[in-house]
């Protein structure tokens, strides 16, 4: 795994951390802690960059439903730190993985990360090598197994949209399938709440939404919770808690979409949403004043149905193509 520091120009610590699977981690009550794992660590060059070995092997325990893995990012220097929430499939390449801070966040207490901060004063001055846990002994920055301090109520959020723009007997339908994930945001209180990246949910039940007919677009909802969890040195982070359930449609403004493919008549063809993913417009936090992101497009485990009606027409991808990377998909 290769990754940058954005905007931090000295070297920090980095730990990468996977959080237990969504099974485990669902049902937790207030005060106890997630057990998760750093899985790699080691030191940046002066510049923020990094790279570190990250093995499949390793990550699989941790696995949800098609293979996806919440994990976090680290950075540390001894006195502040910053992280970067994201998650991976371990049957996909691994990307590279950029903790967006535009600065590095006061820790939690005068103490700071003392194991860090003794470690960068031995190591050698601007190095430039990033190295691995087991050969530099690269300290853990300290911020795992936070501690559940309050579930929040639960909070809808989009997890789908469909769109016609035509009349003549076409018709739209999104399903949110068991197993399917949505990434939804994480932020840091050493970070105003700021969205810090985004940890995955997975539905443990199937979602049929209606099926709808044409010149119309529609937003699909379902409901998520979200936690409150004290990370020690790190502060507090919210994140999500669990899935909630349920479904609500609700009317959307027309998408525009340019990037288009021609589907014959009589035929309903089925878009899944790794091809199709579907970007959310947020899920609030209401209790700390912040709305945070959500996206649905992790797996094929929620689809999208367009029927074609008697005639041929277009279905046009809003950033490609409908079979490749098309982000929103409309009928036209």
């Amino acid at each position: 795994m290769t990754g940058h520091v954005l905007h931090h120009a000295t070297r920090v610590v980095i730990n990468i951390v996977a959080l237990p699977p969504n099974a485990q981690t669902d049902h937790m009550k207030v005060g106890q802690r997630m057990i998760d794992t750093t899985v790699a660590a080691g030191v940046s060059s002066a510049d923020g960059s990094y790279s570190l070995r990250l093995s499949r092997a390793k990550l699989r325990p941790y696995a949800n439903p098609g293979g996806i893995v919440n994990m976090q990012a680290f950075a540390a220097d001894g006195h502040s730190f910053s992280a970067y929430g994201f998650s991976v499939n371990i049957d996909r390449p691994v990307p590279a993985v950029t903790i967006r801070a535009t600065r590095l966040w006061p820790a939690a207490s005068r103490q700071g990360f003392p194991a860090v901060r003794s470690f960068l004063a031995r190591s050698a001055a601007g190095s430039a090598l990033a190295r691995s846990a087991a050969g530099a002994a690269v300290p853990l920055i300290g911020c795992s197994t936070p501690q559940l301090i309050t579930i929040y109520s639960q909070q809808w959020a989009k997890v789908g949209q469909t769109s016609i723009n035509i009349t003549g007997g076409e018709t739209q339908q999104f399903t949110y399938v068991k197993g399917q994930s949505s990434s939804l945001g994480i932020a840091y209180a050493s970070n105003d709440y700021s969205e810090s990246g985004t940890e995955s949910k997975s539905t443990n039940q199937t979602i049929p939404f209606d099926q709808y007919g044409d010149n119309a677009t529609y937003n699909y909802d379902s409901e998520f919770r979200y936690g409150l969890y004290d990370t020690g040195e790190c502060g507090d982070m919210t994140g999500p808690y669990d899935y909630w359930g349920g479904g609500k449609v609700v009317s959307a403004k027309t998408i525009s979409a340019t990037y288009c493919a021609s589907y014959p008549g009589g035929t309903s063809p089925v878009f899944n949403t790794t091809t199709a993913a579907s970007f959310g417009l947020g899920i609030p936090v209401p209790a700390l004043g912040v709305t945070l992101s959500a996206q649905t497009g992790w797996d094929s485990s929620g689809f999208i149905t367009y029927g074609m009606g008697p005639n041929k027409h277009n279905v046009c991808g809003h950033s490609g193509p409908p079979g490749d990377n098309p982000g929103w998909l409309v009928m036209n």
